[in-house]
């Protein structure tokens, strides 16, 4: 059955790389300003390096999910919505700065004193800069992963209207071949009732053939082989024995696969197109070489030119695309006309 699951969902993982950056930022920030501004003993250092990496941390947890809350409430607002929200995280950011400079420090100093000293200014304004920086590191990372979201919905999309057209492609063959075969039964119901046994043997022997290869991309040169066997044997009762079929098989290509009815397609595509009779018989040569399948007939153009459904070669030529990048190739001249078609190694699902 055509695999219809849907295609794995791409993800970037924002909050992860988010902290690794604001871990790595700030460890460098506390060893410059350290190396700067003070003589601290180790234990002083290690202490600010860790209050230092707990506040990147909680700013880069706070502007994600506040993004993210943003992403699903405040969408309507479009563009205007990063100005705010760089507004209020700065706002926010400010007087949370503050707060953590006065635990530091162990004592609570009026905010207008603080202002006055170059060294707090410095301390609001780098980490003002951070808290930026990881904002726009952020959205940054959110828009890639809106297009890794639409990238692997168009393939999801891509890929169900490529099984929807499979199937419909596919859908052309059944009725095609069952509208012959009816044909030429309702024929020998008349002219012979013993023949016409035979017939609807093989007949359900084939069509029990497409019923259960009606879902499946790719069938095993052999099955298909095989089914072309019975389904001559049908040919040779429409026809009287006018036409010919000749088989060149390597058998180590029996384990190879193409889409199912190719063999069919092309046959019926040779009777339909050429004159035929007793005397000059149309003969079709199949021969399977160098992971190839070629398919052959000499050429007895019809006094009158039947019209193409494009049930033939186009449908196997659109079904082949889906499975294979090496397109199926087409010789003709005056005497012969050739279809090859390359075989599958490994059966796949589209």
């Amino acid at each position: 059955m055509t695999d219809t699951a849907p295609i794995t969902r791409k993800q970037f993982p924002i909050l992860r790389f988010s902290l690794v950056l604001s871990i790595i930022i700030s460890v460098l920030y506390q060893v410059i300003i350290t190396y700067i501004f003070t003589e601290d003993s180790l234990r002083s250092f290690i202490i600010d390096m860790l209050l230092t990496i707990s506040e990147g941390i909680f700013f880069t947890l706070g502007i994600y999910y506040f993004i993210q809350i943003n992403n699903r409430y405040a969408s309507a607002l479009k563009m205007m919505r990063y100005p705010i929200e760089w507004g209020l995280l700065v706002v926010a950011g400010f007087y949370f700065l503050y707060l953590a400079y006065c635990l530091k420090s162990g004592h609570f100093t009026a905010l207008n004193h603080l202002l006055q000293q170059g060294a707090y200014r410095l301390y609001i304004c780098i980490n003002l800069v951070g808290i930026s920086f990881l904002y726009i590191l952020i959205i940054v990372f959110s828009f890639y992963q809106q297009i890794l979201e639409k990238t692997a919905k168009a393939e999801q999309m891509q890929h169900e209207y490529a099984s929807v057209r499979l199937q419909a492609l596919k859908s052309q063959v059944n009725p095609h071949f069952l509208f012959n075969s009816l044909s030429v039964l309702s024929s020998l119901l008349h002219s012979s009732p013993e023949l016409s046994e035979k017939f609807i043997i093989q007949l359900s022997k084939a069509y029990r053939y497409i019923l259960d290869q009606k879902d499946a991309e790719l069938i095993s040169l052999q099955q298909e082989l095989d089914f072309l066997d019975a389904y001559f044997f049908l040919i040779q009762i429409r026809f009287n024995k006018k036409v010919l079929l000749q088989k060149e098989i390597d058998p180590g290509a029996l384990n190879l696969f193409i889409p199912p009815l190719t063999l069919q397609l092309l046959v019926e595509n040779a009777v339909k197109h050429n004159s035929m009779s007793l005397a000059q018989p149309l003969v079709i040569h199949v021969q399977v070489s160098n992971g190839e399948l070629r398919v052959s007939n000499n050429i007895s153009r019809r006094e009158q030119l039947v019209a193409s459904t494009g049930i033939g070669l186009e449908n196997i030529r659109k079904r082949l695309k889906y499975v294979s990048e090496t397109p199926i190739q087409v010789y003709q001249n005056d005497s012969h006309f050739s279809v090859i078609i390359p075989l599958i190694k490994n059966k796949v699902n589209i």
